[in-house]
């Protein structure tokens, strides 16, 4: 039925061959089915072949940039996203292989797919040409990275351009010619905007491309602009408090509202793969879109940040029904309020001022209504740190600050059901990551020895019945050894529920909580070893389902 109708809107009837228009016509009345199967006679005589792809493409740019003396790097085939978040992105990575590079030959990176535009504007452009304009605001002034953007069939959105060629000059070129690339990007009208600088390109596959990108000379140095910048201020002070990083953050507050910072970003010290790029993710979302609090969100290794994973982000997410997926990822951003906020609560002397102010932060601004968001940072790479040999003491004080914080907020907890995303700023992309080292079997070996010497304890938190299955698991092999995935989000209530009832010391308490987090641990590692990144998170979803299912037991034991 559509098809005839756009077939009349567009008098198309007298052109098309009468047998075509009978099968239409056929298909209307109910004498052909919509949709052909498989093993048709219409499918015996034909065949469906790939004459051109977004791979074949790029893998036809690669073999013309070899040629004339690049580097190659295929950066992606699946480029999505609005076309303004692609150009971050991709301007992102391109300044970091430029500061990476010293010498040797140039770097071309390779990307394609689909973008799109949110037209808001009256302007002319394309996704192409919208990419390029944005690309270069991002790189202004920054020498040595051209970009060409274009379409491979010789078009960009309703225009007669394919694209165009943009450099770190393009955006101080084009005001000195008294043009504002940031008020065209805004109206939605790049075609214009290069059509007064000439900077289109009427490239596509059948006209030459490949020779144009070989002749195309440009020339770096040809614009040195320079803008007067305010000086940046650096304050450096020693710090005489309670030894803890809650301890000197909350020096960082007490600046921060003495300033009255509209905004403010903290990073952990030990960090690799920080950019100058992951400043302006954590505050942008406080100072353009009113939050609060922006938490991180980036890639790391599946055997990374495993506690994290299998119990600070499946109960927070529980708990209080909000999508963190890094509640202590040690990178956040926050407002001037919020830093006031965090300095009026008494907690400055306790365990949180030491070891708990990254769940403590997280926590205090959801349970507070704070406007809350993440922005993806791309990857995490910092000194990598193996489950069963030095993350124990982090358990013990990550946990305790959570425990602590699920008695103050208990009346709050307790109504929420399931759980929402929280808004996610930044582009996401793939990235590589640092391999982690695991040793299961000496995380194995601290579970069993923990069944031999904190049996009674576990027997008077966990229960019988949830004792007789980690027992069973101490008479498995390494290679059998499987955590049942129902069994641990009842073993975190149980000891929340201890905890609550005071059943043994906190630390006490916790330490022994340690053996189990092990098993678990390596019951993981060994689960995922053959998944990729995705797979991997996919368990991870599966146990936070488990945690937000098996809530209402925890609630009916809460007394």
């Amino acid at each position: 039925m559509d098809t005839v109708k756009v077939i009349e809107k567009y008098n198309l009837v007298k052109k098309l061959p009468d047998n075509v228009l009978s099968m239409l016509l056929d298909g209307i009345a109910g004498k052909l089915p919509d949709t052909p199967k498989a093993g048709e006679n219409c499918f015996k005589k034909g065949s469906v072949v790939i004459v051109g792809s977004v791979r074949q493409a790029l893998n036809a740019a690669s073999n013309e940039a070899e040629k004339t003396g690049f580097d190659i790097e295929f950066v992606t085939d699946k480029l999505q996203g609005e076309a303004r978040e692609a150009a971050k992105y991709l301007a992102d990575l391109a300044k970091i292989v430029r500061r990476s590079r010293k010498g040797g030959k140039p770097m071309c990176l390779l990307s394609g797919g689909e973008t799109a535009v949110t037209v808001k504007g009256s302007g002319k452009g394309g996704r192409n040409q919208e990419l390029a304009l944005a690309f270069a605001l991002e790189i202004e002034g920054v020498g040595g990275i051209t970009m060409l953007s274009a379409g491979t069939d010789g078009t960009d959105g309703p225009t007669d351009a394919a694209g165009a060629i943009v450099n770190g000059n393009t955006s101080g070129k084009a005001k000195e010619f008294g043009l504002d690339p940031a008020a065209y990007l805004m109206n939605n009208d790049s075609y214009n905007f290069f059509k007064k600088l000439d900077y289109h390109t009427g490239l596509s596959t059948m006209d030459g491309t490949a020779d144009v990108i070989r002749d195309t000379v440009v020339d770096h140095k040809a614009y040195l602009l320079s803008h007067p910048l305010s000086p940046v201020h650096r304050i450096s002070t020693p710090y005489y408090g309670i030894p803890g990083k809650g301890s000197a953050i909350r020096t960082v507050f007490q600046m921060a509202v003495d300033m009255g910072a509209s905004a403010c970003a903290i990073v952990d010290s030990d960090l690799r793969s920080i950019t100058p790029e992951w400043i302006e993710l954590l505050i942008s979302p406080v100072l353009k879109e009113g939050n609060d609090f922006v938490a991180p969100l980036y890639d790391r290794h599946k055997f990374d940040g495993t506690i994290t994973n299998s119990i600070v982000y499946p109960l927070t997410r529980a708990f209080y029904g909000k999508r963190i997926r890094q509640p202590i990822g040690g990178e956040f951003g926050f407002s001037g309020n919020m830093a006031e906020f965090y300095l009026k609560q008494d907690v400055w002397g306790s365990d949180v001022a030491r070891f708990g102010i990254d769940i403590w932060m997280t926590t205090e601004a959801i349970a507070n209504d704070f406007r809350v968001c993440q922005a993806f940072l791309g990857a995490k790479i910092h000194d990598p740190k193996d489950p069963g040999s030095d993350l124990s003491e982090m358990l013990v004080q990550v946990v305790s600050s959570l425990f602590d914080l699920t008695e103050k907020h208990s009346d709050l907890w307790k109504e929420v059901k399931g759980s929402i995303d929280v808004p996610t700023f930044g582009f996401r992309y793939h990235v590589g990551l640092e391999h982690v080292k695991v040793d299961v079997g000496r995380m194995l070996g601290i579970f069993r020895e923990g069944l031999n010497n904190l049996d009674k304890i576990w027997l008077d938190v966990i229960g019988a019945g949830d004792f007789g299955e980690v027992k069973a698991l101490g008479t498995l092999s390494d290679k059998e050894f499987l955590f049942p995935p129902k069994l641990w989000p009842r073993i975190i209530y149980d000891y929340a529920i201890a905890y609550h009832k005071k059943r043994l010391p906190p630390q006490h308490l916790i330490k022994s909580l340690v053996p189990l987090y092990l098993g678990k641990t390596a019951s993981f590692v060994m689960e995922v070893t053959e998944m990729d990144q995705g797979g991997a998170e996919a368990e991870i979803e599966k146990l936070c389902m488990e945690f937000e299912e098996n809530k209402e037991y925890l609630v009916k034991s809460w007394k």
